[in-house]
C-alpha cells in the first residue's frame, strides 16, 4: 500500500457504489431459484427474459440474427462444431 498511497481512499470513495450496484450471492441467486421453483409464472412466460424476479422486456439486439453472428462467431473462435 506504500507505494499506492491514494488506493485505500478510493476504495473508501468507490466502495458505496459498488454497494448499490452489485449484488450478493444470495441476492445473485434469487431469480435463477423463482424461475426455476415457480412453475405457474415461468410456465405463463417460458422463453423470456427476467430480472429480479420479474418478466422484462429484452434489449432491441436480442434477436435471431444476432444470436445467429454470435453463435457462427463461438464456433470460429473455439474451434468446435
Amino acid at each position: 500500500m506504500e507505494k499506492m498511497p491514494y488506493l485505500s481512499t478510493l476504495i473508501i470513495i468507490l466502495k458505496p457504489l459498488i454497494w448499490f450496484t452489485f449484488k450478493n450471492c444470495k441476492e445473485g441467486a434469487q431469480t435463477t431459484l423463482y424461475c426455476a421453483l415457480d412453475d405457474n409464472e415461468v410456465l405463463k412466460n417460458n422463453g423470456r427474459y427476467f430480472d429480479d424476479c420479474h418478466v422484462k422486456t429484452e434489449s432491441i439486439k436480442a434477436n435471431k440474427e444476432n444470436a445467429e453472428k454470435l453463435w457462427n462467431l463461438s464456433v470460429k473462435l473455439t474451434g468446435l462444431e
